[in-house]
């Protein structure tokens, strides 16, 4: 089933790119790109509807995360294939990818085989925890956390970023105002006042999910290390950088779901006489498999860290599985929070404490605020915060 285009096409233009990419529909206005005047559809233009009306659901799938290091390949430099499992609820979203096959420069698969990653939804932020599923878990069991104030897996993280963009209704992009928004590069560099980029936005049936998403690049990109560069002509001005579409809905339960979607970050062609010489240095497709009512059990169970891997088949297998709270019992699992929700610590530094099952207090709380001034604890003990679990 194809997804409904909510966009009256004599208000687009088309940007044209090489053939191997997708065009960008943009329409005309009143600032400078590309010599010409583009933003995105106005808000006013489609006011989506929120979430809160969609039942708890999961849904199982695959992502296929390919690098291209250079234009022109017909196959990528490396891909990495993951199983998928996002689960939504009232606002609050989880996704957990675990390693499938595929291979990343200099890494063996063997080093890859269990890797998980687990991203959700926080009180102020969203938290992010990777661990290498072991045989048995013997002991206590501790896992460094990195916490965000940002309501969305980190950019960079494509495999993760293409899951939230296609399932999680009405997401919660970052908005400068109705024709600009940050770039989704990397997490640092959404806090750099230079990122900033034109955008489109589209919605399927009854506004729910995004069905497409376009942002420019503002002709200034990251080098690493909190450093920027500005391009040199003809990208000076800037460049297609983002490309997000569903290519295939499905109806579910009523309601009609992104199945397939596709999402392309741009970079220059070296060596480009024209702005719309760029093409896809990453590629990351998600293809959902089957849906559920109810939250899915998670395969980094951080309250239950036994028969991990029979749970995980459970979710992959579509095979009955209980539906698990928002707010997980008791556990010997640990977190390391590296928290950067905290506003009063010196820019960049993180506040660390130890999490007890997975529970977040919000960057408010005053038990979040350390001795003196605020700043991370470095050695010794760490200090045991633990809170709701609920957004």
């Amino acid at each position: 089933m194809s997804h409904k285009n909510l966009v009256s096409k004599s208000d687009l233009l088309h940007i044209r790119v090489p053939h191997i990419l997708h065009p960008v529909l943009t329409r005309i206005a009143c600032l400078g790109f590309f010599g010409l005047l583009i933003v995105n559809q106005t808000a006013s233009a489609v006011s989506p509807a929120m979430g809160s009306d969609l039942p708890a659901f999961s849904a199982v799938g695959t992502v296929l995360n390919e690098v291209y290091q250079q234009a022109g390949l017909s196959s990528p430099t490396y891909s990495l294939e993951e199983s998928v499992c996002f689960s939504y609820s009232n606002g609050w979203w989880r996704v957990q990818v675990k390693y499938k096959n595929g291979a990343l420069p200099g890494v063996s698969p063997l080093f890859l085989a269990g890797n998980i990653t687990d991203c959700e939804r926080i009180p102020g932020g969203v938290r992010t925890v990777t661990m290498r599923l072991p045989q048995k878990i013997k002991g206590d069991l501790w896992l460094p956390a990195d916490a965000e104030p940002i309501a969305f897996p980190p950019p960079a993280r494509n495999n993760l970023l293409i899951c939230w963009l296609s399932l999680c209704p009405n997401p919660q992009l970052p908005f400068l105002n109705d024709t600009m928004m940050r770039q989704l590069v990397s997490t640092e560099f959404l806090r750099d006042p230079q990122n900033e980029g034109f955008y489109k936005l589209r919605y399927g049936p009854n506004n729910r999910f995004v069905s497409e998403l376009c942002i420019t690049n503002n002709g200034v990109i990251v080098v690493g290390h909190g450093r920027t560069m500005k391009l040199a002509p003809p990208f000076d001005r800037g460049h297609l950088g983002l490309e997000y579409r569903v290519l295939e809905t499905t109806n579910w339960n009523g309601i009609s779901f992104p199945l397939k979607s596709i999402l392309r970050k741009y970079v220059a062609m070296p060596g480009a006489t024209t702005p719309d010489q760029v093409y896809a240095a990453t590629v990351t497709r998600f293809g959902i498999e089957s849906f559920r009512l109810g939250i899915a059990r998670p395969a980094i169970d951080l309250a239950q860290p036994t028969r991990l891997e029979k749970v995980w088949a459970e979710i992959v297998s579509g095979a009955p599985s209980p539906v698990q709270t928002l707010l997980p019992k008791p556990s010997s699992v640990h977190l390391v929070a590296n928290d950067h929700r905290l506003v009063k610590t010196p820019v960049g530094e993180p506040t660390t404490y130890q999490v007890t099952g997975d529970q977040w207090l919000a960057a408010t709380n005053a038990a979040l605020v350390l001795p003196s001034t605020g700043s991370n604890t470095a050695s010794g003990a760490l200090p045991d915060a633990r809170g709701d679990h609920a957004p």
